[in-house]
């Protein structure tokens, strides 16, 4: 939720919104929400100038002001729980959130995810209890320790997509520290999948 709630700062955003938080979930690029993107071919980075066209930048909201939930934000989050009860997983986790925003459908980016394919009943196919083994592969980072890295093109579009994100949180050293250490992660990831040392 930290990462949404910068991304509403970053926006100028009043409430934390789906919206915000499906940055947030754009932001990892790994996992089943990222293999959901690529499946319906929107690429992380094609969803989130999409999001941003839609929603607009207004003026950045300090980081010091509370931003709360909007009402269909917390009840996409009683979705979400629901939605990891019925898989019977154990955790919520990022797939879970997705459900969520998925399964309320009244925000604008749920209805932009159905126009690409991506619903959902389409989405919880992915999860169902015979894949559970997504929740335990999504935990490990496959940019550095998974014997089955990301492609080459996804780890650049990842790098890319980092460094949009750096040079708009040049005013948030915690959050710049971050992106960087993920840059330089996926750098690494880059450099061994494409042979080298």
């Amino acid at each position: 939720m930290f990462f949404a709630r910068y991304e509403a700062s970053v926006l100028g955003g009043r409430t934390i919104e789906a919206e915000h938080l499906l940055l947030r979930l754009i932001r990892d690029g790994r996992g089943a929400v990222s293999e959901a993107f690529a499946g319906a071919g929107l690429s992380d980075c094609d969803a989130r100038a999409e999001i941003e066209a839609q929603l607009g930048v207004r003026e950045r909201v300090p980081t010091s002001v509370e931003i709360p939930f909007s009402d269909a934000m917390q009840r996409i989050l009683r979705y979400t729980k629901e939605q990891a009860d019925a898989l019977e997983h154990r955790e919520i986790d990022r797939e879970h959130l997705l459900l969520g925003i998925l399964t309320d459908g009244s925000s604008l980016v749920a209805r932009m995810l159905k126009t690409h394919g991506i619903t959902a009943e389409s989405f919880r196919d992915r999860l169902s209890p015979a894949s559970r083994v997504i929740a335990d592969r999504d935990r490990r980072d496959v940019s550095t320790d998974s014997k089955e890295p990301l492609g080459a093109i996804a780890v650049l579009d990842r790098i890319r997509m980092l460094v949009n994100e750096l040079a708009r949180s040049r005013h948030d050293d915690a959050m710049a520290r971050t992106l960087i250490d993920q840059i330089h992660r996926h750098l690494a990831a880059l450099k061994r999948r494409i042979g080298g040392t």
